[in-house]
């Protein structure tokens, strides 16, 4: 503690340098040597900073470290970049929390193509952090350029189209994620997420059932469409897709009790004669059926039978869980939780 606070001092100043330059000179990725070995007299500058930082002599230290930064930048100057020099320099203003410097040595490292992956995700979270879209797209698309198209990364640069209110930019990127990447059926989904995410709420519900014809067997598809299917009051759809996928002991039970909790979230504020209620606990009654052993199902079962008033089957179900190894404290918080959702 006392280490990071005489750091988070001595940052004082280097941290004031460090915003006046990065405001004062241009940023350009134009390199005409690129030098892979340390610097000798930037390391000696740099490393006397730290010693003199250990040694609590925080105004030597900013000295030092102010003349390796200069080094690093007249070298700059001459279109020379020195890749280690790069990396201290990012690696300390990432430490020391300079997020200005940090995304500033993190460009001039993608310029370079030395930015690893650690770096990427640094500085987009930096970026991200401060609301600043405009450098977080800037490193995730030097991400994707980098390491190639991932899931993860699409749905990243999704979400600052969308908070840049740049709403087919948005469906254009997912798209092409699909198309290149070959991740049809997750690029789809992610796809019609978009769709909902800008209100377009009909479009994504025909898209989705036209992706369960297309993918009848893909399990999220499946969970998908019966979730969206009760979202849209479409019942007699959710419910004959739910029937198919509960008896199926392949898959787990806590996909087919994430539905049933879905669905109950949605009926909260509906009457309890309402035909919703009667169709989630037919569902959670299948999926005892299907998990008999399995405490969770009747603790599911017990919460929308209390809330549906039906007293007998909620003793029942609070019963077989305690029966099946839910502690009795256990299932009474589940069961408030459920009632709450």
């Amino acid at each position: 503690m006392v280490a990071e606070f005489k750091t988070i001092l001595c940052c004082g100043f280097f941290f004031f340098f460090g915003i006046l330059r990065s405001q004062s000179i241009e940023f350009e990725c134009n390199f005409s040597v690129v030098e892979y070995q340390p610097d000798k007299k930037f390391n000696r500058f740099f490393h006397r900073g730290r010693d003199f930082l250990i040694k609590d002599d925080l105004k030597s230290a900013n000295k030092f470290f102010a003349k390796a930064k200069s080094r690093a930048n007249s070298l700059l100057s001459f279109g020379v970049v020195n890749i280690p020099s790069l990396f201290s320099l990012y690696s300390f203003n990432s430490e020391i929390g300079n997020k200005t410097e940090s995304i500033y040595y993190g460009k001039l490292l993608v310029c370079s193509k030395f930015a690893n992956h650690e770096v990427l995700a640094n500085c987009i979270n930096i970026s991200l952090g401060l609301n600043d879209n405009i450098n977080a797209m800037y490193f995730l698309k030097k991400s994707e350029e980098f390491f190639g198209l991932n899931y993860q990364t699409t749905v990243a640069i999704r979400n600052v189209f969308l908070k840049l209110n740049l709403l087919d930019s948005a469906l254009i990127h997912v798209n092409s994620y699909s198309v290149k990447s070959g991740d049809v059926i997750n690029g789809s989904l992610l796809y019609i997420n978009t769709l909902n995410k800008i209100g377009q709420n009909y479009e994504a519900y025909i898209f989705l059932k036209s992706l369960v014809r297309i993918f009848p067997e893909a399990l999220p598809v499946k969970i998908a469409f019966i979730d969206a299917s009760h979202a849209f009051g479409k019942n007699d759809t959710a419910d004959f897709y739910f029937k198919e996928l509960v008896i199926n002991s392949d898959i787990k039970m806590d996909v087919k009790s994430t539905l049933i909790v879905n669905a109950m979230s949605r009926l909260r504020e509906l009457s309890i004669s309402d035909i919703g209620w009667k169709i989630i606990s037919k569902w959670a009654e299948l999926n005892i059926q299907s998990n008999p052993t399995e405490p969770k199902a009747y603790a599911i079962a017990a919460a929308i039978f209390l809330k549906i008033e039906q007293i007998e089957k909620f003793k029942l179900y609070f019963k077989c869980a305690i029966k099946n190894g839910m502690k009795e404290e256990q299932l009474r918080k589940e069961i408030n939780t459920l009632m709450q959702w």
